[in-house]
């Protein structure tokens, strides 16, 4: 994106585009919910959004999205991690996911964050390389020490420009950065502490600028290429093809268009009241770029070919799709 110069009050102001790359970075949104303890051999998304962790301990990694008091930090959430009961050889860290790798070939990449801690401590950063299916390996660098006192502090770190024109890129690839809460690795910090993040910041730069605050509504949708939800309301119309059981068509909205072809999972829906029967399953039959097709699989046969009905038991219940690198 081109810098456009605008004049402001007399003055001369750069518009610098879009600068930061992480997708929320100050913790606001949070679709699968706000808190969550992974323990040994957990792993996935299952708080904040774009945040993947894992636990590999004896121990236990809780986070948790929280609200910041005014004029606290710059923000209006943080995340809260908390390790305990880790001992021996942990690895435990959250990482995020930046699609595209291509973006950062020949370019330094500056990192920065506002941080604080239980009491002060080290931990980790790194990053990941991983060049996609069918590319090359992935590689992962090394550890870069990041100290933490008991009040927010900016860190700020620059890596050196990667040259990846002699590596394979394949399919789903990504440039990541892995916190590493606790771990045995690198230069050795195992933490049973609690370690509060927040204005996660990546640019293709030398230099950290300030945080690039975005519309809450904006941050969603960014996240929602990803991972959505819907949640369908009380009257949601199915059509009735015929009078089996097996016969009878939804559909739910994609509202942002997503990375790829979702999974899909639903809870609920399942023994909702429906032309007089009880639905018994939900199966995917399809999906295009704005919707997912289902199969409305009923206890027994019920209804007239060619009508549409309508439920009123769904709106306590979730359509969940997922494109997470």
């Amino acid at each position: 994106m081109a810098l456009i110069k605008v004049k402001e009050r007399g003055r001369e102001t750069v518009n610098l585009g879009r600068r930061n790359l992480v997708i929320n970075g100050d913790m606001r949104i949070a679709q699968r919910g706000t808190s969550h303890a992974y323990s040994n051999g957990q792993s996935g998304l299952h708080t904040l959004d774009r945040w993947w962790s894992s636990n590999s301990s004896n121990g236990t990694l809780t986070l948790s999205q929280q609200t910041a008091t005014l004029g606290e930090v710059d923000a209006t959430h943080y995340l809260r991690t908390v390790t305990s009961g880790i001992s021996g050889s942990p690895t435990v860290y959250s990482e995020h996911k930046i699609e595209d790798i291509k973006q950062f070939h020949n370019k330094p990449v500056t990192i920065s964050f506002m941080v604080k801690g239980s009491s002060a401590l080290t931990f980790q950063l790194r990053r990941h390389y991983y060049y996609g299916s069918g590319g090359t390996s992935e590689e992962y660098t090394g550890f870069t020490d990041v100290s933490v006192t008991t009040g927010w502090t900016k860190f700020t770190t620059t890596f050196s420009a990667a040259d990846f024109s002699t590596q394979t890129i394949g399919v789903s690839n990504f440039f990541g950065f892995l916190f590493y809460w606790s771990t045995s690795q690198g230069s050795n910090q195992v933490n049973n502490a609690t370690i509060e993040i927040t204005n996660v910041q990546v640019e293709t730069n030398n230099t950290a600028t300030n945080f690039e605050h975005r519309s809450v509504g904006e941050e969603l949708q960014l996240c929602q290429r990803y991972y959505q939800e819907y949640r369908p309301c009380g009257q949601e119309w199915v059509y009735n093809e015929g009078a089996t059981a097996t016969h009878k068509w939804w559909q739910n909205p994609i509202k942002v268009p997503m990375r790829g072809t979702p999974t899909t999972t639903h809870t609920g829906i399942t023994g909702a009241a429906l032309m007089g029967s009880t639905v018994s399953s939900l199966t995917r039959q399809g999906v295009s770029a704005d919707r997912c097709s289902w199969r409305v699989t009923l206890a027994g046969a019920a209804g007239d070919a060619n009508k549409l009905y309508h439920t009123d038991q769904f709106d306590q219940d979730y359509i969940h799709m997922d494109a997470e690198l």
